[in-house]
C-alpha cells in the first residue's frame, strides 16, 4: 500500500484490517504520531516513515513479527 505524498497526519484505524497487508509506505507525509494500529497488521514486513519530518515517536512493533524493515530516514 502506497500512501506517499499525500499529508496523511495520522494512520486510520482500518489499517489494522489489513491483516495480509505487506509493505506500508508512508513517506513524505505530515505524520505527527503511528498509533499502535499498526501492531494488528501482522504479516507486514516493509514500513517506510522518511520525510515525516514531525514523527518522533514509533511504537512498539513486536507482535510484527515479520518485519524486516523500517525506513525511518529524514524524520
Amino acid at each position: 500500500l502506497i500512501l506517499d505524498n499525500n499529508k496523511i497526519e495520522k494512520l486510520p484505524n482500518r489499517i489494522a484490517n489489513l491483516k495480509n497487508l505487506k509493505t506500508l509506505s508512508l513517506r513524505n507525509n505530515n505524520l505527527l504520531e503511528l498509533n499502535s494500529v499498526l501492531s494488528y497488521c501482522e504479516n507486514l514486513e516493509q514500513l517506510y516513515l522518511s520525510g515525516n519530518k514531525n514523527l518522533s515517536d514509533i511504537p512498539s512493533l513486536d507482535t510484527s513479527a515479520k518485519l524486516k524493515l523500517i525506513d525511518v530516514t529524514d524524520t
